[in-house]
């Protein structure tokens, strides 16, 4: 069975009870762990639970390995390059990193957010999970519920299945697409073509800017014998740059976005746009890589330009001569329009220039961000000022940006009939956080 006949994921999936969910929500997510483990698997183990007793040690090996077998078909995974059961070990434990990414970065939350150990700590063997998917649920002991588990857990065991599965196709997909292949390779291409020096030489340069003290944003560099502002403070830090021929000094990051950012990111748009949780979107910005300019020599949507061109140039050049790291041509490349140097206090990260580039017979993009230095060092640090309403800070800081999202979702992981903490509790650790992230970029790098 393949993802598409299971049916789209819907942030409704992540309700607790099956009355405040849909016909059809219930009736995917039914489907869905049926594909896993089959349906005599899993009514067998929803008698053995109601009767307190679980499959035998036979019965369990048979489920492990239809999941597995089962996995093959519905991530269609590449049979040369994924073994099904580290797959599952993969996606398990990055199912539960993805919950636990929301403590990490509210700290103050880690504990009310705290997972149940017996998922938290979940085996390698699919079957123990469900175990608890089809155990009855009781918040005391009753004797008419036998083995019972209790609620909070078995909406945790819930979670934990709908991660993995939507974990589960992004990952495979993007294996499908030999993403990490083709970062290295497009690497390699910029190493040949357009940096000079030795391969893999870093050279750190001092990188000052002026900053003003309310809102952290760049005010000025001293290099453009800009002057400093009263209301002003410098910052000192090191960057480690490539130098570009008749360009200059180039700062460059590889980026693969983190699975944690990349499910919230699925479920705000999803929140937004109806409920239905898009994959492909998540994909759309999953690796590229990151330049910033700094010198004013070139400017960075013609920069863009150029890199796309060393690229283009450089497989040909290998598809000539039969290269054994030849790339696949580029299909399509797409400018993003959402690109603004200045939105004051945006609710989205600002750069100079994004490029997405799509290769012949990868469905998913890679995407190239040009930066200056002014909109990086933004990017970066700028915290704005605190929101009326929220109270939580509304710079480009990308750690501030992660942390607005996160507010945005918290409900669709953590809803309140389990977690049922205050919503001004909840709130207040919000912006403490904010507040923090605020402080300690505000004081990042600042001169003495």
């Amino acid at each position: 069975m393949s993802e598409i006949k299971i049916g789209p994921i819907a942030t409704e999936w992540y309700r607790p009870c099956i009355e405040g969910r849909s016909f059809t929500t219930n009736f995917q997510l039914g489907r869905t762990i049926i594909a896993h483990y089959g349906e005599n698997a899993v009514d067998l183990s929803r008698k053995l639970a109601a009767a307190g007793s679980t499959l035998s040690r036979r019965d369990t090996e048979q489920v492990d390995k239809f999941f597995l077998r089962a996995s093959k078909e519905i991530y269609r995974l590449p049979s040369d390059l994924t073994h099904p059961r580290s797959f599952y070990k993969e996606c398990k434990e990055s199912a539960i990193a993805a919950v636990q990414y929301f403590g990490q970065l509210v700290p103050e939350l880690a504990e009310d957010f705290e997972m149940r150990g017996e998922i938290a700590k979940i085996s390698d063997r699919p079957s123990d999970l469900l175990r608890y998917l089809a155990s009855p649920v009781s918040e005391n002991e009753d004797p008419l519920k036998k083995g019972a588990i209790f609620p909070t857990l078995a909406y945790e065991a819930q979670r934990h299945a709908i991660l993995h599965y939507q974990i589960g196709i992004i990952e495979s997909r993007a294996l499908n697409a030999g993403l990490s292949n083709l970062l290295a390779d497009v690497q390699d291409l910029l190493n040949e073509r357009l940096f000079a020096g030795v391969t893999g030489k870093g050279d750190p340069i001092p990188l000052e800017s002026y900053h003003d003290d309310q809102t952290n944003r760049v005010v000025g560099f001293p290099d453009r014998s800009s002057e400093r502002l009263l209301t002003a403070h410098l910052k000192r830090q090191r960057i480690t740059v490539r130098n570009v021929p008749e360009v200059g000094y180039v700062h460059k990051k590889d980026r693969e976005k983190e699975l944690g950012p990349t499910i919230v990111k699925t479920w705000v748009k999803a929140l937004r746009n109806g409920g239905v949780v898009h994959i492909d979107e998540a994909l759309q910005d999953s690796i590229g890589m990151r330049f910033v300019l700094m010198d004013d020599a070139v400017p960075p949507e013609q920069f863009a330009d150029l890199v796309i061109s060393v690229i283009k140039a450089g497989i040909e050049s290998r598809l000539d001569s039969n290269h054994p790291r030849a790339l696949p041509r580029i299909d399509k490349v797409v400018d993003d329009p959402d690109t603004n140097t200045d939105h004051g206090q945006s609710t989205e990260i600002n750069f100079n220039a994004r490029k997405k580039i799509w290769f012949e017979g990868i469905s998913t993009p890679m995407e190239l961000i040009f930066y200056d230095r002014a909109t990086f060092l933004n990017s970066e640090m700028e915290v704005g000022t605190q929101d009326s309403k929220t109270g939580l800070f509304m710079g480009r800081a990308h750690k501030l940006f992660e942390l607005r999202r996160a507010r945005e979702v918290i409900r669709v992981p953590f809803p309140k009939e389990v977690y049922p903490l205050d919503d001004y509790v909840l709130n207040k650790a919000f912006v403490n956080q904010s507040k923090q992230l605020a402080f300690s970029r505000l004081n990042m790098h600042k001169a003495a």
